[in-house]
């Protein structure tokens, strides 16, 4: 949805972002979220025992992976469509790698020999639910800024 032009003839957007821009936080956030997806459902099963304790590695892992590509994608653009793209993205590999393969087997099965297999499904919960937050955390700071804005208009507009 363009309405106006910039003085270098191309097109702009009502924010004043450009379409290569956006086209570029597009490509980003799907690169992000096909490379969290294939680097979180990979390692989702690693674990190791430290004193007695089964210690589940690759969804801490999965989990620090997502959040740093969050931030990253955050401080890239300070926008919310390159983290839906991710989370999109990653839901897409996630549910790719859900089904059957061509062994026969699942990556991510629901449960093995009658015992739930919960590091998928955490897996595949915390690949999409931070760059969700991520999103979430913009918009409430996209909010805060537009009130302030609105706030310093109406003590500077009085009569």
């Amino acid at each position: 949805m363009m309405n106006a032009k910039d003085p270098n003839g191309g097109g702009i957007f009502f924010d004043g972002t450009a379409p290569a821009s956006r086209r570029t936080e597009i490509i980003v956030g799907v690169i992000a979220g096909v490379f969290g997806g294939l680097v979180v459902i990979g390692t989702h099963r690693m674990r190791s025992t430290v004193g007695g304790v089964s210690v589940p590695w690759g969804i801490a892992f999965g989990c620090a992976f997502q959040a740093i590509a969050t931030l990253g994608l955050i401080a890239l653009s300070g926008r919310k469509l390159p983290l839906f793209m991710d989370a999109l993205a990653f839901t897409l590999v996630a549910m790719y790698f859900s089904g059957t393969s061509l062994g026969g087997g699942l990556l991510v099965p629901a449960q093995i020999a009658g015992e739930a297999q919960w590091q998928g499904w955490a897996a595949q919960f915390l690949g999409v639910i931070v760059p969700l937050v991520g999103a979430a955390v913009v918009w409430a700071l996209q909010i805060r800024n537009i009130a302030r804005a609105t706030k310093r208009e109406e003590r500077t507009v009085k009569p």
